[in-house]
């Protein structure tokens, strides 16, 4: 009896922590995929709003560094959470056009 009740627990155990929860994000901003950039080669820019308000990070245009190919589409609507880029981080750009801020993106996704 006693190994049937332990082989029932063991079962369930290895079923209850083999399935897998999808993580959810909690995501702090939300952007808009506007065009690439002109001045800062494959750059895209976002027009990006605060959702948490706890952020130094203000709601406005963005050269949006480190965003994945696969969002770099105009108009794009996305989820994401950045950071202002470190020194090491910024790329060089042409002062051709208008002038923009950077964020570096840490992770983003499709909004639905």
């Amino acid at each position: 009896m006693k190994k049937t009740i332990f082989g029932l627990l063991l079962v369930i155990g290895v079923v209850s922590f083999s399935c897998e929860k999808e993580k959810e994000i909690d995501y702090h901003f939300k952007a808009t995929v506007l065009k690439q950039g002109m001045d800062c080669g494959e750059t895209y820019l976002i027009l990006l709003t605060n959702l948490s308000g706890d952020s130094t990070i203000i709601s406005t245009t963005y050269y949006a560094d480190n965003l994945s190919s696969g969002l770099k589409t105009d108009g794009l609507e996305i989820f994401l959470n950045c950071r202002y880029p470190k020194n090491n981080e910024l790329g060089v750009c042409t002062t051709y056009g208008i002038g923009y801020p950077h964020v570096f993106v840490i992770e983003a996704e499709k909004a639905e």
